[in-house]
């Protein structure tokens, strides 16, 4: 602005904002800084940025786990779903199901996910003839895939799964040479011991969840419902979900380096 042929000179410029090394950075103004972010903390392994205390990278980098499978085991009811839930939202878990390929078959007759995961589990319907969704998937998943096609079917379908999850491809030599063992998996539906098994055999824990009144409304009479082997871990949830949830996330921090 020119005020009586008077054109005043430019003021001095904000300072450039620089990185910690001197090195000049963005231009000005500077973005403020990812919400949530440890100050100067990156991950060694693939060089994103940690999203709290806990330290948990931000790359969904699997590198910080020490055991990178976890197996959930218990009674209907008794906090499985919700287990796996709080793995995959908190700590970037993949969830790969024993019964993942058994749900979606069923699916594809027609059944909801009401029915095959919430409320509607226990209700006859007309489309299978008046039995239960739960019925149906206990009879497909041991009568039919276990005793008829064979023991190790379902343990197939789940580790081709597994490999097919998002992992971590790192450069370093750890991850050279283990196919499939770069990759957070948690299944929430160990049934069998052979199931518990291919959890161990990734280097995993079972962990047994327990709550009090848990079981199905059949009872434990299917052999799915019969837990035939013993457990690495038991976690024993009172109901409080919050508290709950404290003990996973307790047990995620039990298995990072």
């Amino acid at each position: 602005m020119t005020i009586h042929g008077y054109q005043p000179k430019p003021g001095p410029r904000p300072p450039v904002p620089t990185t910690g090394s001197g090195v000049a950075g963005p231009a000005w103004p500077m973005k403020p800084p990812r919400r949530g972010l440890i100050p100067d903390r990156d991950c060694p392994h693939c060089h994103h940025g940690y999203e709290n205390h806990e330290y948990n990278c931000t790359g969904g980098c699997a590198a910080g786990f020490r055991i990178r499978t976890i197996g959930f085991c218990g009674a209907a009811g008794a906090g499985k779903s919700t287990a796996a839930e709080r793995m995959v939202k908190r700590w970037r878990f993949n969830h790969v199901r024993f019964a993942g390929p058994l749900k979606a078959m069923l699916a594809a007759l027609g059944l909801s996910v009401e029915q095959l995961d919430g409320a509607l589990k226990e209700e006859p319907t007309p489309l299978l003839c008046g039995r239960t969704p739960r019925q149906a998937m206990q009879w497909l998943g041991t009568e039919w895939g276990r005793e008829l096609i064979g023991s190790e079917f379902w343990i197939a379908a789940w580790r081709a799964a597994v490999e097919r999850a998002p992992g971590f491809h790192g450069p370093g030599p750890a991850f050279r040479g283990e196919t499939g063992f770069d990759r957070l998996i948690v299944a929430d539906d160990v049934r069998f011991a052979n199931e518990a098994q291919a959890i161990r055999d990734r280097g995993g824990l079972v962990v047994r969840i327990e709550r009090a009144g848990a079981g199905s409304a059949s009872g434990p009479g299917h052999a799915s419902e019969r837990a035939e082997f013993v457990p690495d871990r038991i976690i024993r949830n009172s109901g409080d979900l919050t508290a709950f949830r404290a003990q996973i996330d307790a047990l995620a921090m039990e298995l990072r380096e």
